[in-house]
Parts: structure tokens; sequence; C-alpha cells
């Protein structure tokens, strides 16, 4: 009798023990998603700042691409600049 009871709570024991290992991987794997989350956050985070660190260190050179643009647009369209250009 007293190994009937022995195995069934070796069962119990098992069954219990594989129970927190599911809530143990399932819980490392929200973690890891959202540390990935987190990360790729991050990411996007440093890329918008260094995208913003190249245009403020090239604002002359963009300003001067769209001046140069409006140049030739002007010439295409034989149309002047400004009124005040005759």
């Amino acid at each position: 009798m007293s190994a009937v009871v022995g195995s069934i709570a070796d069962l119990v024991h098992s069954v219990f023990s594989l129970v927190a290992n599911i809530f143990k991987t399932l819980i490392s794997l929200v973690e890891d998603a959202v540390g990935a989350v987190l990360s790729l956050i991050n990411s996007l985070i440093a890329a918008a700042g260094g995208l913003v660190g190249f245009i403020m260190s090239n604002i002359v050179v963009i300003a001067l691409c769209f001046v140069l643009f409006a140049l030739y647009q002007s010439r295409v369209n034989k149309k002047p600049v400004s009124n005040k250009i005759k």
C-alpha cells in the first residue's frame, strides 16, 4: 500500500514539476520577446538620433542642394528665380 502511495506522490510531483517547467519556459520566452522589442526600439531611437545628427552636421550642404535644385528648375522652366532678377 505504501508503494502505491509513494508512486502516486512521485506522479503528482512529476506533474507539478512539468507544469512548473512549462511556466518557466513560457516566462523565459516572454522575457526574450520583450527584450527583443526593447532592443529594437533602442536601435530605432539610435538610428533616428544618428539621422538627426547627420542632417544637422550637413545642413549647409543640404540647403545648398535645395538652392541648386531650385536654380536648375528655374532654368528648365525658363522662369527667373525671383522677380528682382531681370
